[in-house]
């Protein structure tokens, strides 16, 4: 429950649209914590299912708020309504509705981490990808660790294998504020454009515990969006480089590879997930808006030949021709759900 002074140190933000058959198991992995200092604000945004039947269920729980839009306001809105007009912890931290937390001293271990390391701007942990087919875990890291603003943002901008989940990421309010929050002038990679941001400020720490699971479900992008999608991510990329090469990080010279291992990252996510379709579309958007990139990129090249030769014939190629067969970083796309 919260402290004496009645404000909670953690505020823990649920983003739901039409996410019903996963609430229930969301909120619950988050009442059970050990952890028990903090809010929860559940964002319904104008669902069409039974999501608001479903979350006043939890509001016996006096730590339980639901906010319950009328109309449709987006993704962005709900984040930034959720984060920066309802949450009053000094800690903050969103969860989509679909996903969960996997251990119930998560909360307990993240706060701990951050109290290890009280110059880091934010924590995250490893987690486990939820597949119909199975689950795998991602670790970013093999240890415990916490990188400093010029390491921290290297290792996020050359994406090798470096991957904050989203849902579950601890902040801290202060270097939230800081930094000057989401961006309101990126629509989709959200999270991308704060991980760097937030790098900057302060760097990161990292447990390798798998504390949250994210469900792989998403629906495919219009061509226009993934075009979109593809210019956000490269301009983001850019302009981290830029930032970090201002304050002497000496990041400038990572920005043409960066591109595209970053736009190469999400191709070869759905060309090993099964879906060609969405990883040749996003080959394409790749190609006619960062030709070079693209160019120079093997991850997005491997990406295409994956989907291309399927399972079997890029076996047998990247044999012959070493085509990269590892799925280094995807970041969600939750924006585009609402």
């Amino acid at each position: 429950m919260p402290g004496a002074s009645g404000t909670p140190k953690l505020s823990i933000v649920v983003l739901n649209y039409n996410y019903g058959r996963f609430l229930p198991e969301c909120m619950r992995s988050i009442l059970d914590q050990t952890f028990t200092d903090f809010e929860v604000i559940i964002i319904d945004d104008c669902s069409k299912d039974d999501s608001v039947a479903i979350a006043q269920q939890f509001l016996s729980d006096q730590r339980v708020r639901l906010v319950s839009h009328e109309k449709n306001a987006g993704f962005t809105k709900s984040l930034i309504e959720g984060t920066e007009e309802l949450s009053r912890g000094d800690l903050l931290t969103v969860i989509s509705a679909d996903d969960f937390v996997l251990r119930k001293d998560a909360f307990e271990l993240q706060v701990a981490l951050l109290d290890r390391h009280p110059t880091a701007a934010y924590c995250f942990s490893a987690f486990d990808f939820l597949r119909p087919d199975g689950s795998s875990t991602h670790n970013s890291f093999p240890e415990e660790c916490a990188l400093g603003p010029a390491e921290a943002l290297r290792s996020l901008i050359v994406c090798q294998g470096v991957w904050p989940l989203h849902s579950g990421m601890i902040i801290r309010k202060q270097a939230y504020e800081k930094c000057g929050g989401y961006r309101r002038d990126v629509s989709m990679p959200l999270d991308l454009a704060l991980f760097f941001d937030l790098a900057i400020v302060g760097g990161f720490a990292y447990t390798p515990h798998s504390l949250y699971g994210y469900r792989l479900h998403g629906t495919q992008m219009t061509t226009s969006k993934t075009r979109k999608n593809v210019r956000e991510i490269a301009q983001l990329v850019r302009e981290a480089c830029d930032a970090g090469e201002a304050r002497g990080f000496g990041t400038a010279a990572l920005a043409r590879r960066a591109v595209g291992d970053h736009l190469g990252a999400f191709a070869v996510y759905e060309a090993f997930a099964g879906n060609p379709r969405v990883a040749l579309d996003r080959w394409l958007a790749a190609a006619i808006e960062c030709p070079v990139e693209t160019l120079v990129s093997r991850r997005l090249w491997s990406a295409a030949a994956r989907a291309a030769l399927g399972t079997t014939g890029f076996s047998v190629g990247r044999k012959l021709f070493r085509f990269p067969g590892k799925v280094v970083r995807q970041f969600s796309t939750d924006s585009v759900e609402s």
